[in-house]
């Protein structure tokens, strides 16, 4: 019985009738027959029914309450993972970067644990906080062999972080390492190359050297005609001259 209610519960969440699966979850929950040694999952299925509401902050309280049950490193890694998103999502970067902190201490696989230090690294940019660990953990881990595949995203992670700090010139350097070293990730490599022209086009440049700027211009203004070749254009696209 008691694993049915479960069962129900999970059922009704995957139908999207909320309400139905915590008014199950509430009767299990004061039914003197619920099985103990279920309670952890029905606070799991619980915080499930508000994450798929997209109620994230009311999934808090459940999956910590989950965490205080158990010090099992494979039970706890996906209460604090979800922790962790939800408090980014909620725009609380700190808690989200100590989640994220706490996941990687329940020996996450390779690319959770990646991703996992990637997003501790760049929330604490945002918050500002810790700024001079974050860098030590990113450089320690380019030099770490087991992350050659990622070495753009984490060159770039540190420009980044030193461009925030107006070190322009070493922000520099690692955005051109980030570029050298990204083999296959074209999204990560175009960042990186917008990040530098954006540092080229920069209102700051022009002020310093005495030269009033309202905006920037594209990197390729040069090359696009003034007067486009409209009969070329259409030839180009097939249209008739007239069209």
């Amino acid at each position: 019985r008691a694993e049915a209610l479960l069962w129900l519960a999970k059922t009704y969440t995957a139908q999207e009738k909320y309400s139905e699966a915590l008014s199950v979850i509430q009767y299990a929950r004061n039914d003197d027959k619920f099985y103990k040694n279920l309670d952890k999952e029905l606070l799991l299925t619980e915080a499930n029914v508000y994450i798929q509401k997209k109620e994230y902050a009311q999934a808090i309280a459940p999956l910590e309450k989950f965490l205080t049950m158990t010090k099992k490193k494979k039970q706890r890694l996906r209460p604090l993972w979800a922790l962790a998103q939800i408090h980014e999502k909620l725009g609380n970067h700190a808690q989200s970067a100590g989640f994220y902190k706490m996941a990687l201490k329940s020996n996450p696989g390779y690319d959770m644990e990646f991703y996992a230090k990637m997003q501790q690294t760049r929330l604490s940019r945002k918050g500002k906080v810790n700024l001079e660990e974050v860098k030590k953990i990113l450089v320690k881990m380019s030099h770490d062999g087991k992350y050659k595949e990622y070495l753009d995203q984490i060159y770039y992670e540190l420009g980044e972080i030193t461009l925030g700090e107006n070190n322009r010139s070493v922000a520099r350097e690692w955005y051109h390492k980030s570029i050298n070293n990204s083999t296959t990730n074209t999204v990560q490599k175009s960042q990186s190359f917008l990040r530098l022209a954006q540092m080229d086009f920069e209102e700051e440049i022009y002020r310093k050297a005495g030269i009033p700027a309202t905006y920037v211009g594209h990197p390729l203004a040069q090359v696009i005609p003034m007067e486009p070749d409209v009969a070329a254009a259409r030839e180009e696209l097939g249209l008739e001259s007239d069209a």
